[in-house]
């Protein structure tokens, strides 16, 4: 119904000779549309779409492979040149595969096309398995004088998190910076403290840095399920200290913070229950999103 009436409106209010005037109507209501299905049918009615139709399109279908790479397609044959944003969001999507993505990468670099700093931080994601090519790009974006965000040190810590030194060398850069960390920052560092054994470190962190999000009371199950899996274990025992005459509590797990596999984060807190807290034992710990946690007589 959405379309129709835009549609409507453009060929009745009398626009049909003004192409500027067209342009901003079909934009106006492209702004509005979130769904595919709606912006692909006003996007199919522009007579002759351009560069900023196209970024908004991409946008729009930016979770679709196919999608993306046929509007990229459509803008070669139309003589359209991709502009930054165009090449940053087409980035974004093939993020995952890494031939296309050194496809779009080079060729937005052979037009001349400077990356910014969404675009480097969209290609540090990318390739923050590969440490090598990681830090060509971290390299290259500090030669042209391009300092990292909150976001660049975000991917950094998830990329070196198995590399302990690393972890704390970006870690310290970061704060030398004064970077003002974010709550992905904060779940990165539990996450690390937790899983090298720094449970003291990690408990201190937390309260110092994350007191908002401690929101524990002895008559309610804790919430972990928002948290990373290190955080979640950390605020488990945070809630023990607080709490020492607990005899059972609930704890809600989910998908955490990276969006793993459902269950991930309840596997990874009973293994850590089991290991840092023996003297409970779970007594509930079914395929489902609430853990039940009782004390051993």
């Amino acid at each position: 119904m959405f379309v129709n009436i835009a549609f409507i409106l453009l060929v009745s209010t009398g626009f049909g000779s003004g192409c500027r005037d067209n342009d901003r109507l079909y934009m106006k209501h492209l702004k509005k549309s979130s769904c595919r299905y709606d912006a692909w049918n006003l996007f199919q009615d522009i007579p002759r779409p351009n560069l900023f139709h196209y970024n908004k399109m991409i946008s729009i279908c930016k979770w679709s492979l196919q999608d993306v790479q046929y509007l990229l397609d459509q803008m070669k044959g139309n003589q359209i040149k991709p502009d930054i944003i165009t090449y940053s969001t087409a980035l974004n999507t093939f993020k995952e595969d890494h031939a296309k993505f050194r496809e779009i990468w080079n060729e937005m670099k052979g037009k001349q096309i400077e990356p910014n700093i969404i675009t480097y931080n969209t290609a540090l994601n990318a390739f923050k398995e590969d440490h090598a090519k990681f830090r060509e790009i971290w390299n290259e974006m500090k030669g042209k004088q391009i300092e990292p965000d909150t976001i660049t040190y975000n991917t950094a810590l998830n990329a070196f998190k198995e590399n302990h030194a690393k972890f704390r060398e970006i870690w310290k850069e970061m704060k030398g910076k004064q970077i003002e960390p974010d709550f992905i920052t904060h779940m990165e560092i539990l996450d690390f403290l937790e899983n090298c054994g720094e449970i003291t470190e990690g408990k201190k962190y937390f309260e110092e840095n994350c007191s908002d999000i401690l929101n524990l009371s002895q008559d309610r199950d804790v919430d972990c399920h928002q948290l990373s899996h290190g955080a979640a274990v950390l605020q488990i025992l945070i809630y023990l200290d607080r709490y020492p005459d607990q005899q059972d509590f609930g704890i809600i797990t989910g998908k955490g913070l990276h969006n793993n596999e459902p269950h991930a984060m309840r596997k990874y807190v009973i293994a850590a229950m089991e290991n840092r807290h023996p003297r409970f034992h779970i007594i509930d710990g079914r395929n489902s999103g609430l853990i039940k946690i009782q004390k051993k007589q």
